[in-house]
């Protein structure tokens, strides 16, 4: 019986091109498949997907549309192992968003203008997080990040930064709520047919309202009211 054609491929990944076997493909990396290309004399099947060096270590690293993966060589048996890239540890300086002028990306511009010629800057972004506002400026080191945290910019209009944290925001809004707690009451099974305004002015019948925060749940509101 003849046996069934197993061509070599050339499999282009990141720039670079291996050449093997049709069937030592997994199915993940078929899409990188460049079939008008012949493979030259030194190539052949036996080649490793990834040559050993230092700067690779035996991991391809590989993008798709939102996922990234990394794909281990183990010896010659070209067995494939998919993890999960974890994304590079950052540490971030934050600055209130309005004390830079401009529209958002505008304010961005400025940063990564300012932090240029710092190797450890890794870009900024704005970012909202429980009523917080605020700019974000990511650095590859702690100490990076608490130098700017350490120095007025004079540059930026005298801007300061602090450290990022929300693990800190959530324990200064728990303990901004302590002081609340005899003067806040829940309410619930309240009729998503209901708005914001209607339902705060019910409460406030029995006294001034400080602040009213809403959860919807599956098929009712609940509200939190603080009074004064």
């Amino acid at each position: 019986m003849k046996q069934a054609s197993d061509p070599t491929v050339c499999l282009e990944v990141n720039s670079k091109a291996t050449y093997l076997k049709e069937s030592e493909v997994p199915a993940s990396l078929k899409p990188f498949i460049k079939y008008d290309h012949s493979p030259p004399a030194q190539h052949t099947a036996q080649t490793p997907l990834i040559q050993d060096t230092p700067s690779t270590s035996n991991t391809l690293q590989m993008s798709a549309t939102t996922n990234h993966f990394s794909v281990n060589i183990k010896g010659k048996n070209k067995d494939f192992e998919f993890t999960k890239i974890l994304k590079k540890t950052t540490f971030a300086a934050a600055t209130p968003l309005d004390n830079i002028k401009g529209t958002n990306q505008e304010k961005i511009s400025i940063l990564d203008k300012f932090f240029v010629s710092n190797e450890a800057y890794a870009g900024t972004k704005v970012s909202h997080y429980k009523g917080k506002h605020v700019l974000l400026a990511y650095f590859d080191t702690q100490e990076s990040a608490q130098q700017i945290c350490d120095t007025q910019i004079k540059e930026l209009d005298s801007t300061t930064f602090t450290l990022w944290s929300r693990e800190s925001i959530d324990q200064e809004i728990q303990h901004s709520r302590l002081s609340e707690q005899n003067r806040t009451i829940k309410a619930k099974n309240i009729s998503l047919s209901l708005d914001y305004d209607i339902i705060r002015k019910a409460f406030e019948c029995y006294g001034s309202v400080v602040r009213m925060n809403m959860v919807k749940r599956s098929n009712q509101f609940h509200a939190y009211i603080i009074y004064e």
